[in-house]
């Protein structure tokens, strides 16, 4: 039996309403509210990719009919890269959660100098004003190594 297009894009069609149901199914029974289980953030992490992967998959699907194939195929790309990091995350378990979130805080930490950095330029003549933003860091700093990530 020879697929004609069109038997094989409806056979496409119909297997990729198929994982999005059953991807709709999975995140549905998910509650992310659990914290009772010890791996509550594992969990969170694979929720959240799952989401992100039935995003990309669906907007691949929008795209498609459109003849927008570059911008499907980077969305295809997405869902790999999703599919490795869900495989790190089962590997590694919170130590891939810990990773993943101390790679935001230093991504944060390194626009927020650029930021400074960029501040003190604009400023670099006014020697009170860098004086008052540097003791309003040092007290920042100071409450937020003494405080809980929570009260900062």
């Amino acid at each position: 039996m020879k697929l004609t297009k069109d038997k094989l894009a409806a056979a496409w069609t119909t297997l990729a309403d198929n994982i999005l149901e059953i991807a709709t199914t999975l995140s549905e029974k998910a509650d992310p509210n659990a914290r009772k289980n010890t791996d509550f953030y594992v969990r969170l992490w694979a929720i959240a990719l799952l989401c992100r992967t039935v995003n990309n998959f669906n907007g691949m699907r929008l795209l498609l009919p459109h003849g927008l194939i570059v911008e499907a195929r980077t969305l295809v790309r997405c869902c790999y890269e999703n599919l490795f990091r869900m495989g790190y995350l089962v590997e590694k378990r919170q130590k891939a959660v810990n990773e993943w979130l101390d790679d935001w805080d230093r991504s944060n930490r390194a626009a927020g100098n650029d930021l400074l950095g960029w501040s003190r330029r604009q400023h670099s003549k006014d020697a009170a004003a860098n004086d008052e933003f540097d003791k309003f860091m040092a007290e920042r700093a100071s409450r937020m190594q003494s405080a809980p990530a929570s009260q900062v």
